[in-house]
């Protein structure tokens, strides 16, 4: 069954937030496995924004809407953010990487609600035939959905 563009970004930030859960219940010992979980916390991120950035926004942004314009100059503010502390996480001292993981989840956890409250809902806003492109597309770039 194919999900609904958004429904499928929505996924995502509960797969990123189940990332960041197995992360918290590894022990100190398993650093192999740690690195592994952030990895992947980094490239999910990177993946998520670089969907929206190529399919949701664009379509938004044909709506000519003074206030969706706004709501993406945030969320692209917010997206350099949050990838730059991923990045800065990736390359830092393992003593710090905790405290900088619990940094992240924050913020990612943050940036959901927003998209989800404020963003998303635009998307009603959208033609189906565009809803139904972007989902295909969206499955495309990322494949098939993961179960949460």
């Amino acid at each position: 069954m194919q999900l609904e563009p958004a429904e499928f970004l929505i996924h995502d930030h509960f797969h990123l937030k189940d990332l960041f859960a197995e992360y918290e219940r590894l022990v100190p010992a398993q650093r192999d496995q740690k690195a592994a979980v952030l990895r992947k916390i980094d490239e999910e991120l990177r993946l998520h924004v670089r969907v929206e950035e190529q399919l949701l926004y664009p379509s938004l942004l044909s709506l000519n809407s003074r206030t969706v314009e706004e709501l993406i100059r945030t969320a692209r503010s917010e997206h350099k953010a949050l990838l730059a502390a991923a990045r800065d996480l990736l390359q830092a001292p393992e003593e710090e990487r905790d405290r900088l993981v619990k940094n992240l989840f924050k913020q990612v956890d943050l940036y959901a609600g927003f998209e989800e409250r404020r963003l998303l809902p635009w998307m009603r806003e959208l033609p189906g035939v565009t809803l139904r492109e972007m989902a295909l597309e969206m499955e495309e770039m990322k494949g098939p959905h993961r179960e949460p």
